[in-house]
This record gives C-alpha cells, sequence and structure tokens, in this order.
C-alpha cells in the first residue's frame, strides 16, 4: 500500500531488513474418492494443529463427494497461520498426511450414475461443486515464502 499511498515512504523502505509475522499457508482437500460422504474422519486431528486458523468444507455430510481433479473440486479447505515457519509447514505436511480416502468415510447407500464427478450436485441443488473462483485459484498448497512449491 505505501507504494501506491505513500510513494516517499516506501522508496525511503525498500531494500531494508524486515521481519515476518506470521506464516500462512492455504490448503485445499484433496478427495480420490467419490460416493455420498457420510462423515469426515480426522478433523478434530487437523483442528488440534499448532497452526490451525480456519477449516471450510464444501461438501457436507449426505452431499456427493467427486474425486479432485482441479481447482473446482476441492470438497475442502484448510487455513494455517503460525509465527514460527517450521511449525507451519510441520503442520502442513501433517494435513496432506491425513487427507487422503481414510478421511471420507462414504455411505452406503448407492450414488446414482447422474450424481457422477461430470455432474455432482451440491446439498443446495445448484449443479456446481460451490464456484471453484470462490475458493481460490491455486491448485497447490502454498506457503507464504515457498509460494507454488509442492508439499
Amino acid at each position: 500500500m505505501d507504494a501506491l499511498l505513500r510513494p516517499g515512504r516506501f522508496h525511503a523502505r525498500a531494500g531494508r531488513p524486515y521481519a515476518r509475522r506470521t506464516a500462512f499457508a492455504w490448503a485445499g482437500l484433496v478427495s480420490p474418492v467419490a460416493g455420498r460422504l457420510d462423515h469426515y474422519r480426522g478433523l478434530d486431528a487437523i483442528r488440534a494443529l499448532d497452526s490451525f486458523r480456519d477449516l471450510t468444507l464444501w461438501v457436507r455430510p449426505g452431499g456427493i463427494l467427486t474425486p479432485t481433479v482441479d481447482d473446482t473440486g476441492y470438497p475442502g479447505a484448510v487455513t494455517l497461520a503460525h509465527p514460527v515457519e517450521d511449525i507451519l509447514l510441520r503442520d502442513l505436511l501433517t494435513v496432506r498426511h491425513l487427507d487422503g480416502p481414510h478421511l471420507y468415510a462414504l455411505s452406503a447407500s448407492a450414488v446414482s450414475p447422474a450424481m457422477s464427478a461430470t455432474s455432482a450436485m451440491t446439498p443446495s441443488g445448484s449443479g456446481t461443486r460451490g464456484g471453484g473462483a470462490d475458493r481460490g485459484s491455486a491448485r497447490r498448497t502454498s506457503c507464504h515464502r515457498r509460494q507454488g512449491d509442492d508439499f
């Protein structure tokens, strides 16, 4: 903002060392399975992480879960933030470890072909998985200093 609103201050501070106060990461959950979601397993372990800040679920129990193939298919996302980057990275790797087929408990009820990965309906019946543009555009897990690296 200084570059735009206070260019003199910006130029005076440019090149000087600074301390980052918080490392931040956002991780989309990646579903490898399809079916009607009965419940999630292990969300309490994610919520217990030192850097945990938020968990957003777009596919709720009873909703149709499809394999994640792009940015519009995340069933949920985790937001992490911590002043110690190593703690944030440890927690980010823990989220990646916990995410997988074991995170998603599917219902025994059958899923019709109309509810396949290409035509999944949200619980609200909108015909989309919740608008991928609202969920962020980064396909990969990202970290403040290591933007774009895969973990």
